[in-house]
């Protein structure tokens, strides 16, 4: 009896302290999200609108920055990718570039006003000006209420206009952080790549999160290109600058001469 008592204690102790091991141990983190995630067609649209907007627009594919100027991964975009791929796809009409905005007030102080700044002089058709002279402030340590005043108000032609767009605006910046919540974006910078539509919206199929080298862009936008423009093509509708006379056979042959 007595050692049948022992055998279940030392049985007892060792479950007890499996369990504070088990407890002990950290807890598996969170999966993060894919750098580039795949998503099909899932139904996933976004009104272009009035958002500020570079490059061709009748071109088929859009790309769409989700970003806040005060964002150290944002401004990496700008430093490292922003200019060679706007070179690469939307100077040369391939893409055109839509930016939301999603201010992140909680951890950057600026955030809000320089994105306030940024659509009002966007109102003066200088939204790029400002958003490249935000960046550039962002990248000396020096985005503060005084420097995006001067740095934004240097960007416009009126700026008594400008200053008073200031005092409306912030609804027009907020409908932004609505539209970014509704699309699961809480973190920045996200892109959405998509294909642009008849009605002034984007069907979305791609989103890539944070920021990244100009390939893993490339990479993304070659394969949207390659598949809209088959899917054009094989439903009988001629992309500008395709030749008239090309069956669904030959779909594939003309994609290398019209996607790198």
């Amino acid at each position: 009896m007595v050692n049948r008592l022992i055998v279940a204690l030392l049985a007892a102790t060792v479950v007890l302290q499996l369990v504070l091991l088990l407890r002990q141990r950290p807890s598996a983190a969170p999966p993060q999200p894919s750098a580039v995630e795949d998503l099909g067609d899932d139904g996933i649209v976004v009104s272009l609108g009035q958002r500020p907007r570079l490059g061709d627009f009748r071109s088929r594919i859009v790309m769409i920055e989700i970003s806040d100027f005060e964002c150290p991964f944002c401004l990496r975009y700008f430093k490292d990718t922003f200019a060679h791929l706007k070179k690469e796809y939307v100077d040369t009409g391939l893409v055109s570039y839509v930016y939301m905005h999603l201010p992140l007030v909680q951890l950057h102080p600026n955030a809000m006003d320089a994105a306030k700044a940024a659509q009002c002089a966007g109102e003066q058709d200088r939204f790029w000006q400002a958003h490249d002279g935000l960046f550039e402030a962002a990248a000396q340590h020096n985005l503060n209420s005084a420097t995006i005043g001067a740095v934004v108000r240097h960007s416009v032609s009126d700026v008594p206009t400008f200053d008073d767009c200031l005092l409306r605006i912030e609804a027009r910046v907020a409908r932004d952080v609505a539209d970014a919540a509704t699309l699961g974006v809480r973190s920045t910078p996200v892109f959405l790549l998509g294909v642009v539509g008849d009605n002034g919206t984007a069907a979305i199929r791609t989103r890539i999160n944070g920021a990244h080298p100009l390939g893993v862009f490339k990479e993304a936008i070659d394969a949207l290109q390659a598949s809209a423009l088959a899917s054009r093509v094989l439903n009988g509708k001629r992309p500008r600058g395709l030749p008239s006379m090309l069956s669904a056979n030959a779909a594939g042959a003309a994609l290398a001469r019209f996607v790198d």
